[in-house]
């Protein structure tokens, strides 16, 4: 990892000071540059790959629809880990905002994107309702959802009931569409009546995800005990009985099956998900 990023700057910086000294680049160093990049990205290093990507967009005459989907995908990922309110969240999602736009413009938009793109305008540290509400209704008229109650986001009416019932099918519909990362991102911010079904749903997308997050066997098998954990939540919130999921994540776990409740307690972050979960040796 350490040489991958170490070789990731040297091309960097070669690539950009021959810029420099001409007015072009030659297309070969611009692809080897975007395949290096590419070829870097790990649950761990989100914000870097993001700031390559960015940077050679800068020096490619075109990075081409897959590169720009990647550095969308990236950008999400860093949103994520990112404190809600922070100066940093409002200035991924106003760069996040920035590239849809910009990839609409020059015909590299996935119009799949919509509804995840409406609900990010309304997480802007000044909400453009107009936007989320015109991305917003064209992702549902496009996908062909029922529910009538979801055609419309307007501010001035929409109370907040409504309004975590929108985030939640928006969340479901993605989990369905196997967008897990944007699903647990959406159903996070679930409250009210829902939040039990969408700790589940989150719970759903981290199991879905286990065996690609991690850079060990060890820790991918811990995201079942964050897994469990959302379980655990939502049975607390009168879900229900969750007991045969949550078993069936610990059959996954590191304890495979077993009871925990014994040995010392160890901490490890989940770096796909910015989450400490405990475990016993």
């Amino acid at each position: 990892m350490i040489l991958m990023k170490a070789i990731l700057l040297l091309l960097i910086t070669t690539i950009l000071s021959s810029s420099a000294e001409a007015q072009g680049i030659d297309n070969r160093d611009c692809t080897r540059l975007l395949v290096v990049i590419s070829s870097s990205q790990s649950s761990e290093n989100f914000q870097e790959v993001m700031q390559s990507f960015m940077e050679a967009e800068a020096i490619c005459d075109d990075m081409g629809k897959d590169n720009y989907d990647r550095l969308l995908v990236t950008i999400q990922h860093v949103i994520a880990i990112q404190e809600e309110g922070s100066d940093k969240y409002n200035m991924y999602i106003d760069t996040l905002l920035h590239y849809w736009e910009k990839t609409e413009e020059i015909g590299y938009y996935n119009e799949s994107d919509d509804l995840l793109r409406g609900y990010y305008y309304t997480q802007m540290k000044e909400p453009d309702y107009e936007k989320a509400d015109f991305y917003m209704s064209r992702g549902i008229k496009n996908q062909e959802l029922e529910d009538e109650a979801y055609k419309k986001l307007q501010s001035a009416t929409l109370d907040s009931s409504n309004f975590f019932r929108y985030q939640y099918q928006i969340a479901a519909e993605y989990l369905t569409n196997g967008r897990f990362h944007a699903a647990h991102a959406v159903a996070e911010h679930v409250e009210g009546e829902l939040k039990g079904k969408a700790l589940i749903l989150q719970a759903k997308a981290v199991s879905a995800t286990a065996n690609m997050c991690g850079e060990s066997t060890f820790e991918r098998k811990c995201n079942y005990l964050y897994a469990i954990q959302l379980l655990e939540e939502a049975q607390e919130l009168g879900t229900g009985d969750l007991s045969e999921s949550i078993q069936k994540y610990r059959s996954l776990s590191p304890y495979g099956g077993q009871t925990s409740s014994f040995g010392k307690i160890n901490r490890i972050h989940l770096s796909c998900w910015d989450v400490t979960v405990e475990y016993y040796e």
